[in-house]
């Protein structure tokens, strides 16, 4: 080769070779150029839930008795059986023979207590945040899913179905305000599994229903979702049921498979509770005989406790009573809404009807009357919490009437918020 030759060639490399080493990596372009392209669409979906969030937490805050900066601590949100979750969470399930309030029964402890947030609560605290603050971290997040959920599922349907009644977005952000502020609302910000449960429970059901998801991944995705609301609380096996019956009036094939899928996973997660309480203190039913022995759980007629409710409504004994019954007739009201505007929809809708419609209804009706039926010391007002898996089906009201319900909901839980402060509310 030529000297001449040999330079433009040496040339030629260097340049090339400057030119490749200064070029940006492809997949980093590409991710740059994604992420632009996306994020004017992802400020409509994740903006208003966030700023939802806010108000929410705004309004918590304002009643917190040692001011605005003690709800960035732990122990502002650490009442009642707030101890239990983090008890389960450091040391697992435990049996106690020193039983205070029922000495016949030799295994009480906290084994009433599901076990699926403290283990949510476990994993991140290895991180060494902190049990408490890791409490706090998954409540206030899964509070956000759950509110990003309402605001996708006020939106569309199964399959972007009925969008005459879905659509505008006055509609959206009154459905979203009144999660924001929805009874028991101050449980969503507590160390409360409520939070955990409505999250998993409403994506859950929104896969499950979503025929033109009906895949294998969006059927395990649906059964680990219904496993982890399962092991969450108590309320998420209201889900099983209506998605059975979601799968029976489905043509598809695919999507009966992964709604059956979703309501054997409650069931399961369910089933993983009580094999957790015999492996860690060797008696499987302990949950059942807590509740019955300890808090008298059993089998009433709803309208006893709810002909009683109302007598303390109209006649509350005490101011603890008039604001807890106000929330419960407010629950009451938006249950009754919810099957107004909804079983109409469906049953002129026959073989088309939404999935996701039904699955909600059935979900929050059965979780609104199950405390009725077990009546007990149950806290109702906290499973109240638990209904705002019904708050999308209140789209096909007016916006102002949504925006009523809204202000309703937002007086109620201002006055909730200091009773669960001062230790009233469990």
């Amino acid at each position: 080769m030529r000297s001449g030759d040999a330079h433009a060639c040496a040339g030629y490399s260097l340049t090339n070779m400057t030119a490749i080493q200064l070029r940006p990596p492809v997949a980093l372009m590409t991710a740059r150029k994604a992420v632009r392209a996306r994020a004017p669409r992802a400020l409509p979906l994740l903006g208003p839930p966030f700023g939802a969030l806010v108000a929410g937490w705004i309004l918590i805050a304002s009643r917190a008795p040692k001011g605005w900066t003690s709800v960035f601590d732990p122990a502002t949100f650490n009442h009642w059986d707030a101890d239990q979750y983090l008890s389960i969470a450091e040391h697992g399930y435990r049996a106690s023979a020193q039983c205070r309030t029922t000495p016949a029964f030799p295994n009480c402890g906290n084994v009433t207590w599901f076990p699926g947030y403290p283990g949510v609560v476990r994993v991140l605290a290895s991180t060494h945040v902190g049990y408490p603050a890791a409490a706090l971290i998954i409540a206030w997040i899964c509070w956000y899913l759950t509110l990003l959920m309402v605001w996708v599922l006020s939106a569309n349907g199964a399959d972007g179905a009925d969008m005459a009644t879905r659509g505008g977005t006055a509609r959206r952000v009154a459905c979203l305000a009144l999660a924001a502020v929805f009874p028991g609302q101050v449980y969503f910000a507590a160390l409360f599994p409520i939070s955990l449960l409505t999250f998993a429970l409403l994506l859950c059901i929104w896969l499950a229903t979503r025929t033109s998801f009906a895949t294998r991944a969006t059927a395990v995705r649906t059964g680990v979702l219904g496993v982890v609301a399962g092991l969450a609380y108590p309320l998420a096996l209201a889900a099983a049921p209506a998605l059975a019956v979601g799968a029976f009036i489905t043509r598809s094939r695919h999507a009966r498979i992964t709604m059956f899928t979703g309501a054997a996973a409650v069931v399961a997660g369910f089933g993983l509770v009580l094999a957790y309480a015999q492996v860690r203190i060797g008696l499987w039913n302990a949950y059942f005989i807590t509740e019955k022995h300890e808090y008298g759980v059993k089998v009433h007629s709803p309208l006893t406790l709810l002909d009683t409710r109302y007598r303390q409504f109209m006649h509350p004994p005490s101011s603890w009573f008039r604001i807890t019954t106000q929330q419960g007739a407010l629950a009451t009201l938006l249950v009754a809404l919810a099957l107004a505007v909804t079983v109409p929809a469906l049953i002129r809708a026959r073989r088309k009807a939404d999935l996701t419609d039904l699955a909600l209804l059935g979900t929050a009706f059965i979780a609104w009357v199950v405390p009725y039926i077990g009546a007990g010391g149950l806290s109702i007002y906290r499973s109240e919490a638990c209904l705002i898996v019904l708050v999308p089906l209140l789209r096909r009201l007016p916006p102002w009437e949504i925006a009523a319900l809204a202000c309703a909901a937002a007086v109620v839980a201002y006055h909730m918020a200091p009773l669960f402060f001062s230790n009233a509310l469990i």
